[in-house]
Order: structure tokens, then sequence, then C-alpha cells
């Protein structure tokens, strides 16, 4: 998202615009198999792996962490003081932070 930073909200207005396409091309078989990966969370949470938790709300979860930074840029560039640079690299460390996050979140 660093190189095509208007890209969240061109989805974001995509997705109020028309829903119904956007959902058909990008989560139903498109760009993300939502159905998999519902299936594959639910498999962990039957092996025992991870904490039971509704995976369409850990898939939010995911979703949230990785988007709202760029759709709040402004406001956090701002905010946070960090100028454009320090957004980046922000970013950038994001990349191994959310990770961490979430399974550290969901494992027993």
């Amino acid at each position: 998202m660093l190189q095509n930073p208007y890209a969240p909200m061109f989805v974001l207005n995509e997705i109020h615009q028309r829903p119904e396409w956007f959902a058909k091309k990008a989560l139903k078989g498109g760009i993300v198999n939502t159905g998999k990966l519902i299936r594959q969370i639910e498999a962990e949470i039957k092996a025992g792996r991870i904490i039971p938790i509704n995976p369409i709300q850990l898939i939010m979860h995911m979703l949230s962490l990785c988007i709202f930074p760029f759709i709040g840029k402004p406001l956090l560039v701002s905010a946070l003081e960090i100028g454009e640079g320090g957004f980046v690299s922000l970013m950038e460390s994001r990349k191994k932070e959310i990770p961490k996050f979430i399974i550290g979140s969901i494992l027993k």
C-alpha cells in the first residue's frame, strides 16, 4: 500500500458505490477467498491450536489493522507529528508487527 497510497480510499469508495460488485469480485473467490479462510480458522479452533473466535471477527481485525493507518494517514501524520518518512517507517515495521500481534492474540 505504500507504493499505491490512494488504493485504500479507492477501494473504500468502490465498496460504498458498488457493494455487491465488490463482494462478488474481491471476496467470493476473487482476490480473497473468504470461505477458505473461514474454514481454515474454524479448523484451527477445532484442533485447539487457537482460541475460540468468530472467524469473521478475526478477519475484520486483520483488515482493520492493515487498512486503517492508510485511511487515517492524514490524521495520524498530523496528530503524531511523524511526517511522511515517519509514516513510511511505521508502515514498514507493521509488516512484522501485525502478524506477531494477531498470532499472539489467538494462540492458546
